[in-house]
């Protein structure tokens, strides 16, 4: 049987020591120079660094009084000191991958950083004759990859008709095939929602503005080149968001409008090769009450949404915003970003404190991420779309579009049902100084926990007011993150490969995201170039749609990863994750080896099982073994923190 070392550069990773010790040592609990790498290494210590092959990052290996050494240079790229103890390093042009460099002490000690390079790639222009809002709504998921081929949709606009057309990418040869018109569309609202299921055939709904969906699904598994009859289902639906669940079943959430009546979110299933049910209003606003009772002139609700699927295959997520208006005064404020939630693929809702309520549920029994349930003068929140990590936890991205300068948060969900929030401007602000983020865009994790997002920025001297629209100085960013949202690195998407790329301008990103239970390898981003003329009410002109991808030729292949444990608990709970490959793991601390159990691609062991270990920093070595009988190990140093402070 043949031995592999797996080299896994996890992401969540601590070592508390300016030099760590070998595996398989406790750390001492006297480390000189711990506060120094707090205070000038705001990244958490991480041995693994995340960064985008456009940019530099600079982190610090320890105090000064330390006097560590570079003993071993990148292979992949450059290392500049910048001060006694904080360094930068700078991948080749066009690397993508993983690099690394060692530090040695004067007593020989060694300290490594991983470089976890994401290569951002130039953009393809999948089309000429788009639509203004071609890659519009990150709530619609358009791109899916199954194996060697990445399928997208977009939607392209001649002579006044819109049209939904999909391509596909083979990813072995870099090709793209031909393009495809699936159907037509009612206007720019009309865009598809595309998802693919276990048998590889892919689902597509698209077509209306507040009016009937139309949803096809493709003749032959992972080829887009044909697509069977067209079914019609629902009622005054708009903006779908759909979902894959473990047994095929098909679920989707869209706006549901009514003429002066209250507008509602709601929720369709579809059984394997069944049909589609009725709508099932899930979300509903204050303006039913208010019309009967103290706010007469309230009759206007518009609802953002966005909706995954857990990583068990059967839970959905619905995270969104409710924006009401009084009578002639459109579109509305948003006054909270709510997240509801379903355990049972639909059939039952919950909303604060994990109670399940009647539906449709009311802002008043909803769960807040942030804001009111009643209208608060001058706020307007906007919702972006929703992402699982690999621990199960819910994100949400979303902006505040009521002062400037515009920006952005990222929120995650704790198992007590409360939000941690994460400013994301100053971060922006960190690489483009000059910029705000005026509108959300998309979020996905991918196979290895790392965090990807788009967001479309504006320059902080643009006039006007475009919060809903584009402008001339509109661009797309990228960001990544290897420590959920700690840390991140910046850059712009992609070159667009065209001649006077300056003059047009880039937004409506739409981030390939996770619509079963399985994360994603290597995320695909699609966006929009567009002329803005600013004489006819911020009308985009000259629409192209363009793809592009991140390029994390790392994320292939068989892993296992440990998950970082921070604890006073002194037989703690230990977790990582696996490729599906992976049918055993045995997980080794302080010498003793315990067998881990396996569940949804993650490993764990629970609190309890390990012997009791001695305050102190610890590795943990993996060995894993898959389908085939062959060894994978990792072997990695100070996952686990047993800390005396609670």
């Amino acid at each position: 049987m043949r031995r592999y070392l797996l080299q896994i550069f996890f992401l969540s990773f601590i070592c508390v020591l300016a030099g760590c010790k070998s595996s398989g040592d406790s750390a001492s609990e006297n480390s000189e120079g711990d506060q120094s790498i707090l205070a000038c290494d705001q990244s958490g210590h991480n041995d693994v660094i995340a960064l985008l092959s456009k940019s530099s990052k600079q982190f610090c290996i320890s105090d000064t009084k330390t006097n560590w050494t570079l003993s071993i240079e990148p292979v992949n790229g450059m290392i500049e000191k910048i001060t006694e103890n904080i360094y930068q390093y700078t991948p080749q042009s066009g690397f993508s991958g993983t690099d690394a460099v060692v530090f040695t002490d004067r007593f020989g000690n060694q300290s490594k950083k991983h470089f976890f390079v994401t290569g951002l790639e130039n953009a393809f222009k999948l089309s000429g004759v788009s639509s203004d809002r071609a890659t519009a709504y990150p709530d619609s998921n358009k791109i899916v990859t199954i194996g060697n081929k990445t399928h997208v949709t977009w939607l392209d606009e001649e002579d006044g008709t819109f049209f939904i057309r999909v391509r596909t990418l083979d990813q072995s040869s870099n090709t793209w095939g031909e393009t495809y018109t699936v159907d037509t569309a009612e206007d720019n609202h009309g865009g598809a929602a595309m998802v693919a299921d276990s048998e590889g055939f892919l689902h597509i709904v698209y077509y209306p503005h507040s009016g009937t969906f139309r949803y096809k699904q493709s003749l032959k598994p992972n080829d887009v080149s044909a697509w069977g009859e067209t079914e019609l289902f629902g009622t005054n639906g708009t903006y779908p968001a759909l979902g894959v669940l473990a047994d095929d079943t098909l679920v989707l959430i869209a706006r549901h409008s009514r003429w002066q009546e209250p507008w509602y979110l709601s929720f369709y299933r579809r059984p394997k090769n069944g049909e589609w049910s009725d709508a099932k209003p899930v979300v509903e606003g204050n303006i039913g009450s208010w019309l009967s009772n103290a706010h007469p002139d309230y009759y206007s609700t518009i609802y953002f949404q966005s909706m995954l699927v857990g990583s068990d295959g059967q839970s959905i997520h619905l995270g969104f915003t409710i924006a009401e208006a009084p009578f002639g005064e459109l579109p509305g404020k948003g006054y909270f970003i709510g997240y509801i939630h379903s355990s049972d693929g639909g059939l039952t809702w919950k909303g604060k404190d994990n109670k399940t309520f009647n539906t449709p549920i009311l802002p008043e029994n909803v769960e807040i991420v942030t804001g009111d349930t009643i209208p608060i003068d001058g706020v307007d929140y906007f919702v972006g779309n929703m992402a699982m990590d690999p621990l199960g936890r819910p994100w949400i991205l979303y902006c505040r579009l009521d002062y400037r300068p515009y920006e952005a948060w990222l929120a995650m969900r704790q198992a007590n049902g409360s939000w941690i929030t994460k400013e994301l401007l100053p971060h922006v602000n960190d690489r483009f100084p000059d910029v705000e983020i005026h509108m959300p865009g998309s979020i996905t994790f991918d196979n290895r926990g790392k965090l990807y997002m788009v967001l479309t920025s504006t320059h902080n001297s643009a006039g006007g007011d475009y919060p809903y629209h584009g402008h001339k100085t509109s661009n797309v960013l990228a960001l990544i993150s290897g420590d959920y949202g700690k840390s991140f690195d910046v850059a712009e998407l992609a070159n667009s490969n065209t001649e006077a790329d300056d003059q047009k301008m880039k937004w409506l990103p739409n981030l390939e995201v996770s619509t079963t239970s399985a994360l994603v390898e290597s995320p695909g981003v699609l966006f929009t170039r567009s002329v803005v003329n600013e004489e006819l009410a911020y009308q985009m002109v000259s629409n192209e749609a363009y793809y592009t991808q991140f390029n994390a030729e790392h994320n292939r292949g068989e892993f296992v990863t440990v998950n970082k444990v921070n604890t006073s608990e002194r037989k703690p709970a230990l977790s990582g994750m696996v490729s599906s490959s992976i049918k055993s793991v045995e997980a080794t601390i302080n010498k003793v080896s315990y067998v881990a159990n396996i569940e949804n691609n993650s490993w764990y062991i629970e609190q309890g099982i390990l012997e009791e270990l001695a305050y102190g920093a610890y590795d943990v070595s993996l060995t894993a073994v898959d389908q085939s009988g062959e060894n994978l190990t990792d072997l990695t140093y100070g996952e686990v923190l047993i800390d005396a402070s609670p």
